[in-house]
């Protein structure tokens, strides 16, 4: 199963294959938005409808290299949609938080169960 770090890889490939214009567009609205995402209180699936909105409101120079990011982007929502059978565990791995929720606080536990829809 795909993870939030392959998302993270593979927008960076394209970033690089991709001409300067689009590779901004690819940094500074997707993968700045993935990066904040961690640290704040929004869920997996307000990061999804985030990614994709953002997506619809830009245009890449070719509708081949829209349709990557948004292949890609489609492989991520898949796998939040799945995050409803998964374990807490999962869930922690799947998304790079399990540092995270070590040594937290229950607050703070609280907080990321909401953050993966648990």
């Amino acid at each position: 199963m795909k993870m939030l770090r392959d998302t993270i890889l593979e927008l960076s490939s394209l970033r690089d294959a991709f001409p300067k214009p689009d590779a901004a567009l690819v940094d500074e609205l997707l993968l700045r938005r993935i990066s904040k995402w961690a640290d704040d209180e929004t869920s997996v699936q307000t990061l999804v409808d985030d990614l994709e909105r953002l997506l619809g409101g830009v245009w890449f120079s070719t509708h081949e290299r829209h349709a990557l990011v948004h292949l890609v982007l489609a492989r991520l929502r898949d796998l939040v949609d799945a995050v409803g059978g998964m374990t807490m565990n999962e869930r922690l791995v799947l998304f790079s938080l399990e540092e995270r929720w070590d040594g937290s606080s229950e607050t703070d536990r609280a907080a990321l169960r909401k953050k993966l829809l648990a």
